[in-house]
């Protein structure tokens, strides 16, 4: 069983009109709790935006959303954004879609280590990626974390 240590507080089920709304949304879920500052949030959005950072998308409809600890990450953590519908990734027609944004804040190169060990437990299940997509609210995606 994965352990993410994620409460509700940091997962969202909705609907985003683009990916820029998205994001922010998910990394807003680890700025309000203090794990992120603002500044965080405004890289990892110009790193998409610029293209650079289209590497956050790790295919099957998933992104990765992080920075570098010191572009203002406070605490290790994890946030997770479900869409309703899948949306495009990028300005340009990059041919990426996302519908899961987990949001990854770490303070250093090492502290989130464990964490991303139980992240690919979770990823590496398809069943679980197609659950978490499908959840429609924030009980059910922790259910599907809970019992992978």
């Amino acid at each position: 069983m994965a352990n993410l240590n994620l409460p509700a507080s940091r997962v969202r089920v909705s609907e985003a009109s683009d990916w820029r709304s998205a994001v922010t949304l998910c990394l807003s879920l680890l700025k309000e709790e203090g794990f992120v500052e603002q500044r965080y949030i405004d890289k990892v959005v110009e790193s998409i935006a610029s293209g650079k950072g289209l590497y956050m998308a790790l295919g099957e409809g998933i992104l990765l959303a992080h920075s570098r600890p010191e572009d203002g990450a406070c605490k290790t953590g994890l946030s997770l954004v479900v869409l309703k519908n899948p949306i495009a990734l990028g300005d340009n027609d990059s041919g990426k879609s996302i519908q899961l944004i987990f949001g990854l804040s770490a303070v250093d190169t090492h502290s989130h280590q464990e964490l991303m060990s139980e992240f690919a437990k979770v990823l590496l299940q398809s069943s679980v990626r197609e659950s978490l997509k499908s959840a429609p609210d924030v009980e059910a995606a922790l259910s599907v974390l809970v019992t992978t």
